[in-house]
């Protein structure tokens, strides 16, 4: 590739893709030589992770996939269902924990607190901090995901 193409293509493309990057970048498309990868390379469509942070931020349902979206679908799978695990958990543990229908009762206000409040207190918690987290690192694990779909093309 042509360095006038290389430098208008990180031009208009260089808010999509990490920073510490683009100088490794520019080296990589500099060693492209025939036309189909320099074709593939130059079609690439990114996700803009601006966008993306303000969909985390401002739809809740957004937060649950967002993983899908850039390509983790393996922790995707366990964001998705770790709230369904505290409705089962919050289920079994009014049902199950003294033997009688808690579910009849008030079971936030019993008379002491067991394990199983406690753990599944925690992992609510737990739970809210990753939501946080991924929330505050979603433009930059955007930019990373448009950066591994760009060097496959490499």
């Amino acid at each position: 590739m042509e360095k006038e193409q290389i430098q208008s293509f990180l031009t208009q493309n260089g808010k999509f893709l990490p920073q510490r990057e683009i100088t490794k970048l520019s080296y990589r498309m500099q060693l492209i030589e025939d036309d189909a990868t320099e074709y593939k390379v130059l079609s690439v469509n990114f996700k803009n992770p601006t966008l993306f942070t303000l969909l985390y931020w401002l739809c809740p349902g957004f937060a649950a996939i967002d993983r899908f979206f850039t390509g983790q679908y393996i922790s995707g799978m366990f964001k998705f269902l770790y709230p369904l695990m505290w409705i089962l958990g919050m289920y079994f543990l009014a049902v199950t924990e003294t033997g009688v229908n808690m579910l009849e009762k008030d079971f936030l206000l019993t008379d002491s607190i067991t394990i199983t409040q406690v753990l599944l207190i925690a992992s609510i918690a737990f739970y809210l901090i990753w939501v946080f987290v991924d929330g505050l690192t979603m433009n930059a694990r955007t930019k990373n995901y448009n950066m591994r779909r760009l060097l496959k093309h490499l």
